[in-house]
């Protein structure tokens, strides 16, 4: 779990954003995160993921306001 730097979205180890005010999940994630970090300014999140069987694990670098992935590099 972590929490963005300003405080507002909280990420939890599903990989889902939640409201840290109201407790409301804001959205479900697509992929698991593990282990993950927010940027300084909050709007991406670095993690690591497994991708599947024949790719293995990817670190990849997401948009914490749509979700989606930016870019990705497969280990």
């Amino acid at each position: 779990m972590a929490f963005s730097p300003d405080g507002k979205v909280i990420l939890g180890d599903n990989g889902s954003f939640w409201d840290a005010e109201t407790g409301k999940l804001m959205r479900k994630a697509r992929k698991r995160y593990a282990p993950f970090a927010f940027s300084p300014d909050g709007r991406w999140l670095a993690s690591s993921t497994f991708s599947s069987a024949e790719e293995g694990w990817a670190l990849a670098l997401s948009d914490t306001r749509t979700g989606r992935t930016k870019a990705m590099v497969l280990c």
